[in-house]
This record gives structure tokens, sequence and C-alpha cells, in this order.
């Protein structure tokens, strides 16, 4: 494919990243999470026992969140390394999809590359809770129960945030050229001998003899 051929499909590719990008930024502000999180203690508080998926869902809805205020986490400390682990998250759903094989479908690449990088966010979240938040409340993060909840939520997550990469880079393919060299080289000829004929045409006229 050549380069004319691939440039089509660059603004796609980005107009996606970045679409999602502000779509993940905005879902993520304190107006919107501080919201979401009230929602989720009082769904989880009357339901225990059941409704895992709507606890997924409401779980997943937190990943791309940050915060404005160091005592929503504790410190100052926990709020940067919660706002790093964020911008990981953002980078990790922009960028791992590219580096999956190239014979995977666009949209199967993007799915996998943002559930991958969910997955990998929430599981260092679980394994060092110290990195983002304040001793007292670190422990639970060990429990098995809520390693079930932070890969399903990270599932979730993925799917959603990479379904919608899909969406928003669609058109990113660019148009198959010819089939071989042959194709290439016929083009090639053809486009030559009209350039020849469209010069001695010109001459003729320049002469002024009859074309």
């Amino acid at each position: 494919m050549s380069f004319q051929q691939r440039v089509p499909s660059v603004p796609a590719v980005l107009r996606g990243r970045l679409l999602l990008l502000a779509l993940l930024t905005v879902t993520g502000s304190p107006w919107v999470q501080r919201p979401r999180l009230h929602y989720y203690v009082e769904y989880a508080g009357q339901h225990p026992h059941d409704g895992a998926w709507t606890k997924f869902l409401l779980l997943a809805a937190g990943g791309p969140a940050w915060e404005s205020s160091p005592r929503f986490y504790g410190g100052v400390g926990y709020m940067f390394t919660n706002g790093l682990w964020t911008l990981l998250l953002f980078a990790g759903v922009a960028t791992l999809p590219s580096r999956l094989p190239a014979r995977m479908p666009g949209w199967a690449r993007r799915v996998a590359g943002a559930i991958l990088a969910a997955e990998l966010a929430n599981l260092l979240w679980w394994a060092a809770p110290m990195l983002f938040l304040p001793p007292t409340d670190t422990d639970i993060w060990y429990a098995g129960r809520l390693l079930a909840g932070v890969t399903g939520s990270g599932l979730v997550f993925g799917l959603l945030a990479g379904g919608l990469l899909a969406l928003l880079s669609a058109g990113s393919a660019g148009p198959a050229g010819p089939a071989g060299p042959a194709g290439s080289g016929e083009r090639a000829r053809v486009t030559s001998t009209d350039i020849d004929t469209a010069r001695s045409s010109w001459i003729a006229r320049r002469k002024g003899s009859p074309t």
C-alpha cells in the first residue's frame, strides 16, 4: 500500500483516540464520579450478595476517575499516584491496540488492547494498594472476592472503551490498491502513454499542423 493510500487512515485513527480520551476525561471528572461513587456505595449496601454485573459496571465507570482534592484520597501523594495511574490507563487504552498482531481485525485489536490495559492497571491497583490508598484502607484489596471485582470491572471497562474506540475510529482503513505488482505496472504504463500522447498533441498544435 502506497503512502498516499495510507494518509486518509491517519486522521481517523487519531480522531478516534482523541475523542475517546476526551470522553474518558469528562467521565472521570469529580462532577461525574462523586455521584457515581455515592450510588455504588448505596447499591452495594443494599445488594451485598447479588447484582454482580451491576457492580462491575459501576466499578468500571470509576476506571477513568481523577480528583482535584487531596482530601478525597487522603493526601497529596495519593492524589498524585492515582492521577498517574489514570494517565497510564488512558495511555494503555490508546496505544496498546497498535502493539497487537496486525493480522487481527482493527476492531478486535482495539477491544483486546483496551481490555489488556484495564486489567493490567487494575491488577497493579490491587497488588500494590499502599501506593494508592492510606494504610487503614489497604488490607481490603488483598481479599480474593475483591480481586474478582477488580478483574470483572476491568473486563467491562475494556469492552466499553475498546468498543467506543472502534466506533470512533471507523473509516480508518484506507482504500485497497491494485492487486499485485502487475496492477501497479499496468497503471504506470497507461499513465505514461497518456502523457506521451498529450505531449505529442501539444507539439503538433504548436507547429500548426493537424493532430
